[in-house]
């Protein structure tokens, strides 16, 4: 006689299915938002069952290790405003405030603000900082430009952001690079 019982997965393991276009499709539950108490998901696609079965297994062990970063859809120039006026403003001496003020406005944001925090890559910075050498930029004041990636008390913000201090960190070559520019 046939075993007619159907069988469930875990709570919180996700699901997969195969889209009308062919495609295959995974969804987590990521929690549920504290203002309207929705449910946040997560939607993985992929060509294959097994390539989207791959990712969600990834995207559950980020989550059981708290690794886990979700795509930020601001820009960069969006979230320099925030952590100015959350971070900055309330807590630095006004000179610290006025320079930070004067890199975002004068070397991030004309270079980088659009951005978006999930597509900003190592490259884009590093041809920001050649740009700037060739300014002839003092090293330190590259070195400035850099700080408020570095700067992050908040540990939700470390936690959230570390992607981008990683990304906005110069590489060594290129900081001796700069330093031997100035140096000749």
């Amino acid at each position: 006689m046939p075993n007619n019982k159907t069988t469930r997965t875990a709570a919180g393991s996700g699901s997969i299915r195969q889209r009308p276009n062919g495609r295959w499709e995974a969804r987590l539950t990521l929690g549920y938002d504290e203002g309207t108490g929705k449910r946040k998901t997560l939607s993985i696609y992929g060509a294959t069952q097994k390539e989207v079965k791959k990712k969600m297994t990834e995207k559950l062990r980020q989550l059981d290790t708290n690794t886990f970063i979700a795509d930020d859809k601001r820009t960069l120039a969006q979230y320099l405003d925030t952590w100015f006026a959350e971070f900055i403003e309330p807590t630095q001496k006004p000179y610290t405030v006025t320079t930070y003020r004067g890199v975002i406005k004068n070397h991030l944001k004309p270079n980088l603000g659009a951005v978006r925090l999930c597509d900003l890559t190592t490259e884009q910075v590093q041809k920001m900082v050649r740009k700037l050498v060739k300014a002839k930029l003092a090293p330190k004041t590259i070195k400035n430009i850099m700080i408020p990636f570095e700067k992050q008390k908040n540990k939700e913000i470390q936690l959230h952001f570390i992607h981008i201090r990683m990304i906005m960190r110069p590489s060594i070559r290129l900081q001796k690079h700069i330093l031997m520019i100035y140096n000749k």
